[in-house]
């Protein structure tokens, strides 16, 4: 089993909760990129508001780096939807994902390989999360990224089952045979 294990994709696919689970059922740690970032740095939201987003990724993947040379055994850590698909700061995104690919194995999630499906499913789940967040604004985002996402991730699950179930699949492909031999 890799020491690090990354859930990846756009917001509302279910990393954090199945990421929780995941590390329950491996018996590993959880560490969510997002509440690291909220308990060294301050919330989210409001460093956006006074920083602007260029500054967020800077601080975000300087967390990051952080969080992976420090030696706190076997890890489980949802990444920020953004961290591997943003047009903004194409060079601290390329940086983040040969982090990425150094640090642990990556397991892309989305709900459908089909890019309407999709984003009907995830901007549906981003609405209900209570962000005040807007309903174009989010389907714009999560088009544009859909693409980058579909060229991520060692391991890919395409779910809409449960955490529980999506947590089962990726225990069971980092599992199976050849599915993450050889990675560092």
């Amino acid at each position: 089993m890799p020491p690090r294990i990354f859930l990846i994709g756009p917001g509302g696919v279910g990393k954090t909760s199945s990421g929780r689970e995941l590390a329950a059922l491996l018996g590993y740690a959880f560490v969510d990129l997002d509440q690291a970032f909220c308990d060294r740095i301050g919330p989210i939201d409001a460093f956006l508001r006074t920083e602007g987003y260029e500054r967020y990724i800077e601080a975000n993947a300087a967390l990051f780096d952080a969080l992976c040379r420090s030696d706190d055994g076997d890890v489980v850590m949802p990444l920020s939807s953004g961290f591997l698909a943003t047009h903004i700061r194409p060079d601290l995104v390329e940086h983040n994902r040969q982090a990425v690919r150094r640090s642990g194995v990556s397991v892309l999630l989305l709900p459908s390989l089909d890019i309407d499906a999709a984003a009907e499913i995830v901007v549906e789940r981003q609405l209900r999360r209570g962000f005040g967040l807007e309903r174009e604004r989010e389907l714009e985002k999560f088009r544009a990224r859909f693409p980058a996402y579909l060229g991520l991730g060692d391991l890919r699950v395409v779910s809409t089952q449960p955490p529980a179930e999506i947590a089962a699949e990726i225990a069971a492909l980092l599992r199976g045979p050849g599915s993450v031999v050889g990675l560092a």
